[in-house]
């Protein structure tokens, strides 16, 4: 997992920076920048959230599902080249989402509890495109391509404390790897050199089968469905960023 991560990034840094030098023969006085982006998404998870009910009715105790994938915060930081000819901006990103399930009961004798949590990381490319400005307001859209990688743990937990003690844990590890996609608009306002960003989209997520680490072939699945990732959902966020100084780039 960690080689693989590590292949991946730094294909992902020699894909920008050839697109940099590409899109840097305009001539243009481009901008550096760098930004922070928190916001709100939801992922659909349906077959997780299958997943989890099955969990739950295997067990002959009266659980009752108290969290099952719901919409969380996301966060997510960028490095950017700005004012390129016919584009706009470029920009590397790096994203955070988490989500996650939990069954539960409990009484005077113990607890039990059936807790999932799923962590997704993607590393990107951002392409945004002006097409209205007024005064420090512009408009425009965006689109994302990342590479996105997923993993789950799940955890069952028994305590007991009558008529005798009893604990017992077991935690599980899946991994999934896969691609998505982000077509949104956006709305930002300039205040020199801070720029306010609002942006508003919808993920297209193209998760692979949760498998366990190490081994491909171990898979969870519902109704005979490999279980998959499912970030695919609206992504409402805000960004700010910061304009370095112009650079005047060389034209070739």
């Amino acid at each position: 997992m960690v080689i693989t991560s590590i292949i991946a990034i730094r294909k992902m840094k020699q894909i920008i920076l050839y697109l940099f030098l590409l899109l840097g023969i305009s001539g243009s006085a481009q901008q550096f920048s760098i930004g922070v982006r928190g916001g709100y998404g939801n992922g659909s998870m349906d077959l997780l959230k299958d997943f989890q009910r099955l969990r739950t009715n295997q067990l002959e105790f009266p659980l009752k599902i108290t969290e099952n994938y719901p919409a969380t915060p996301f966060y997510r930081a960028e490095a950017a080249l700005n004012n390129i000819k016919y584009i706009g901006k470029i920009a590397l990103f790096y994203g955070y989402y988490s989500t996650g399930a939990r069954s539960t009961v409990s009484d005077y004798s113990g607890r039990i509890d059936l807790d999932a949590v799923i962590n997704g990381h993607q590393i990107g490319l951002t392409i945004q495109k002006d097409f209205y400005h007024k005064g420090n307001w512009s408009f425009g859209t965006y689109g994302d391509a990342s590479w996105l990688f997923s993993n789950l743990k799940t955890t069952d937990n028994l305590q007991i404390t009558f008529p005798a003690e009893i604990s017992e844990k077991q935690d599980y590890k899946l991994i999934s790897n896969g691609f998505a996609l982000e077509p949104g608009a956006f709305a930002a306002y300039q205040f020199k050199p801070i720029l306010f960003q609002f942006n508003l989209g919808f993920m297209f997520d193209h998760g692979g089968k949760l498998h366990v680490e190490g081994n491909k072939d171990m898979m969870i699945g519902v109704n005979n469905e490999p279980v998959t990732s499912q970030w695919q959902g609206f992504r409402l966020g805000l960004q700010v960023s910061y304009l370095f100084n112009s650079v005047k780039m060389v034209e070739l």
